[in-house]
């Protein structure tokens, strides 16, 4: 029996991933879709490194607000278990660490 030919993976940057734009503090942000939020603000360059823990929801360092299209209430959830969707706006990142790594990287008290 003849072994079949094995096909090969398109050379990188030739297949085109579907993408999702939303908006993180106002600037518009156009990412892969299937993202975590967490990972999109990677990506957008959003700087949150230091206020994360765990990036698996047990800490829940990284939760967001943030509102959908058309609705008028604010939701809240960990940016490293929700995916990115569709027009959503990521209104708040209260990392608490974010600003005193900023301001101490700054050579602030």
């Amino acid at each position: 029996m003849a072994a079949k030919p094995r096909k090969r993976a398109p050379a990188a940057g030739t297949t085109k991933r579907p993408r999702t734009r939303f908006r993180l503090l106002g600037k518009e942000v156009e990412v892969p879709a299937g993202m975590t939020l967490l990972n999109a603000m990677q990506v957008a360059g959003h700087d949150y490194l230091k206020g994360c823990g765990c990036r698996m929801g047990d800490c829940g360092e990284c939760a967001v607000y943030y509102r959908m299209p058309g609705a008028p209430v604010t939701l809240r959830d960990f940016s490293c278990e929700l995916r990115v969707m569709e027009g959503m706006d990521v209104m708040e990142v209260p990392f608490k660490w974010n600003l005193a790594f900023r301001r101490a990287g700054e050579g602030e008290k």
